[in-house]
């Protein structure tokens, strides 16, 4: 007997005809597990779950239909031996089960078996909210707050025991609404909007619960709702507001004034203060760290909005938007300390950490550091450090950090300290970048920390770290005007030959600003000597200016270039050489520069004479003019603290202390000279301070302190004779038996040596090392 045809037997068991049945059924639950969803307000998985339950129901009701309609089904049917096509048969199926078998397939147990997983999804999805306090029960999705996610809803106070119960009752809604709105990026949700919800629901005689009232805010499309009450105590009045988030129904914070009733402008300014605080620790972490929130102490309403809207710009790295922000705050309040915290901070990276307008609002951030916690003083006045160059202020933030682990406000700014104080910090490129990255994990949206992150990766080579850093930082804002740059220093000292053309021209396209900036964050900490020096040439013959013409000489010394070095020395620096750079080279070089000497003898004392004349008097053996020098330099710390000025004076007395210390190393005794020049480097981060750290090292080495001896010639990054103090740290490295670190420093100094001229003995010092090391030297 042969068998229908497969389509014969399709049409028998009415494939098609279920099928629409079905598609028309499913598309019926998918509408009402869609309303549902939105009107209760139910997790999004539930849409997604009951589709493959219907998915898994259609195969379920195909085969029930191919198995109903094959001849031997109905055959048992009649036989009694299995059920009819509507029947459940309960115990029959559990029978089934017992011995192993798939129950019959009937009608009956297909619709019930879709029935019974349908009612258990939904069933137990209502049991999932009401346990986990979800908000099913405030009312429709907008209280959710999917398309108003920042939408505040004011509604009317109770009112008790004060006379004019309209203006502290529904006159509320408008006075605090007007405040609220645009504070801290936060809509208040129009009055007339939650005046007229709140009397569709709410007749006169009555006062709804707490659940309809978040029904009721949550039916205007606000994402949170202040509930408030205004009572008089005694002839003052109390006002009391309660901020709930309409996502899952709980309470975020509560605010509270009193005050007399005399002032009442006065009494809801200072409401709306409190309760945007409130909002902010609850509800708004994306826009305020806890440090903020702790010393938003301003009493203007106008001004914490202004300086709210400058954090978000902020937050973006968006330095020119976040600076006229905070400008209008300051409009309003002139005392208001993070204000002027945050935008000094702006125009150092606007500008520069030298920037005049930095360090004048820094210094009056300072003046009203009292209104702040003492953590954040800690912060702040660490901040206003990178401008005065007070390293005392160092240890206390690094206390910050160990006491505040959860702080990344803490964190970044010890980075920054880390970065523009340098060696004077004894950290490296590596630490800075491990502290920022601290910070970054703890707030991974605010951008301004992803600047440092991208140059200490660059500055220790990690090419992986630094584009990925990049592409975070491009995706938070496209106007910062420090976008393009980090490309450029990525090609320059990371790319290929093709990236490194590429990054020459893009250089040039850059602003002055942004090469300004560029050079003040690269151009000094980068290990590629020749790199460095190539870019000092770049930024001379662009600017023309004196300095860059004393920098690239200088930078000659690092990467062996020295005949190119005697010949701008003494014929390419307007009005000549400086004692600093005369001394540079005729310490660290074997060019001749005998004849430059007298101008370093007789320069006048001062900045840029006192460290360079001493230190050659010293190397000559006159000590009648080093100790004149040491005289000059205590006398002008002295006048500077007489008069005041005691940051400026540690200056000088660094001098000081660098020259006795460095006496007493050359007069043998490096005990004395390594306790005289310790004291000495930690005072200020200037440029005399590198030679301070050489002698450091020096003094380091001589007692057998070979680790701090290490360190401190390694930390001479930014030195223009880095060369030479990394190869002084090489070979005591390879001495103690450190074949690792000894190669990895010979392989820095043969790299920066690479354009040094011809028979230069310290790059053929490096080549003989780096044979004698070997490539697998443990």
């Amino acid at each position: 007997m042969t068998s229908p045809p497969l389509w014969d037997r399709l049409r028998r068991a009415r494939i098609v005809q279920v099928l629409i049945v079905y598609l028309g059924a499913s598309w019926a639950v998918l509408q009402v597990a869609d309303t549902l969803t939105e009107a209760l307000s139910l997790p999004e998985w539930v849409s997604p779950v009951t589709i493959i339950l219907l998915l898994v129901g259609l195969v379920i009701i195909l085969a029930t239909a191919w198995v109903q309609s094959l001849p031997s089904t109905t055959a048992a049917e009649e036989a009694g031996e299995r059920p009819t096509d509507w029947e459940i048969a309960p115990g029959q199926a559990v029978e089934s089960l017992k011995a192993g078998r798939l129950p019959a397939l009937t009608w009956g147990r297909a619709i019930l078996g879709g029935v019974v997983a349908l009612s258990l999804l939904f069933g137990g999805t209502g049991l999932y909210v009401g346990l986990t306090g979800g908000p099913s029960f405030l009312g429709p999705t907008e209280a959710g707050a999917t398309d108003a996610a920042e939408g505040i809803a004011v509604l009317p106070f109770t009112v008790s025991g004060v006379e004019d119960d309209a203006f502290w009752g529904e006159g509320m809604v408008d006075l605090l609404s007007t405040n609220l709105d645009g504070m801290g990026g936060f809509r208040a949700i129009d009055s007339r909007t939650v005046l007229a919800r709140w009397r569709e629901a709410v007749d006169e005689s009555s006062s709804p619960d707490l659940n309809a009232s978040l029904r009721i805010a949550g039916a205007t499309g606000a994402r949170y709702a202040v509930i408030g009450s205004a009572r008089g105590v005694g002839g003052d009045l109390r006002l009391v507001t309660s901020i709930y988030d309409l996502g899952n129904g709980q309470e975020v914070g509560q605010g509270q004034v009193q005050g007399s009733q005399s002032d009442p402008m006065k009494l809801i300014d200072d409401l709306s203060l409190e309760t945007m605080r409130q909002l902010l620790s609850g509800g708004g972490e994306d826009l305020a760290t806890a440090r903020n929130l702790a010393d938003l102490t301003t009493a203007s309403v106008p001004a914490l909005r202004a300086y709210l809207e400058g954090e978000r710009y902020y937050r973006r790295a968006e330095f020119p938007q976040a600076v006229e922000a905070y400008e209008r705050a300051l409009e309003e309040d002139s005392t208001f300390a993070l204000a002027l915290f945050r935008i000094s901070d702006a125009y150092g990276w606007l500008e520069d950490i030298g920037s005049e307008r930095a360090i004048e609002l820094g210094a009056l951030s300072i003046q009203h550091k009292d209104r702040l916690s003492p953590r954040n003083e800690v912060i702040v006045t660490a901040g206003n450090a990178l401008y005065t160059g007070d390293l005392s202020h160092l240890e206390p933030l690094e206390a910050a950090v160990r006491k505040y682990p959860d702080d990344p406000e803490a964190w970044f700014m010890l980075a920054e300290l880390y970065i523009h104080m340098g060696e004077a910090t004894r950290a490296s490129a590596a630490d800075a970048l491990e502290a920022i990255e601290r910070a970054i994990e703890l707030d991974p949206s605010f951008a301004p920390y992803y600047v440092h992150a991208i140059d200490r990766s660059i500055a220790v080579g990690d090419t992986v770290k630094a584009a990925r850093y990049m592409d975070q930082y491009g995706s938070f804002s496209e106007t910062d005007v420090l976008q393009g740059m980090h490309d450029v220093a990525y090609a320059l000292y990371l790319g290929d030959d093709e990236a490194l053309a590429r990054g020459w021209t893009d250089l040039d396209r850059l602003s002055d600003q942004q090469q300004g900036i560029f050079w003040g964050t690269y151009g000094l900490d980068m290990p590629d000597a020749v790199r460095t020096m190539e870019v000092a040439d770049y930024m001379h013959g662009r600017t023309g200016e004196v300095g860059w013409a004393r920098g690239r000489a200088r930078w000659t010394i690092s990467t062996g270039q020295w005949e190119k070095g005697e010949s701008l020395v003494r014929d390419s620096i307007p009005g000549g050489p400086s004692p600093q750079t005369i001394y540079l080279f005729h310490t660290f070089t074997n060019v001749d520069v005998g004849d430059l000497l007298p101008i370093v003898r007789a320069c006048e004392p001062g900045a840029g004479c006192t460290l360079w004349r001493g230190a050659l008097a010293a190397d000559e053996g006159n000590w009648a003019d080093h100790e004149a020098m040491v005289v000059e330099a205590r006398t002008a710390t002295l006048e500077l603290r007489e008069g005041g000025d005691e940051i400026q004076s540690r200056f000088p007395n660094s001098i000081e202390t660098a020259l006795m210390g460095y006496r007493r190393l050359l007069d043998g005794d490096p005990v004395a000279a390594r306790r005289t020049l310790e004291e000495g480097q930690g005072l200020t981060n200037g440029v005399g301070d590198e030679m301070t750290r050489y002698w450091l090292a020096m003094a380091n080495e001589e007692v057998g302190r070979t680790e701090d001896a290490l360190r401190w010639y390694q930390l001479l990054t930014r030195a223009s004779f880095r060369s030479v103090a990394l190869a002084r740290a090489a070979a005591m490295a390879e001495e103690s038996g450190n074949g690792v670190v000894a190669r990895e420093l010979w392989t820095t100094i043969a790299r920066n040596y690479r354009e040094a001229d011809e028979g230069h003995p310290g790059a053929a010092e490096a080549h003989a090392a780096l044979e004698r090391l070997g490539p697998t030297q443990p």
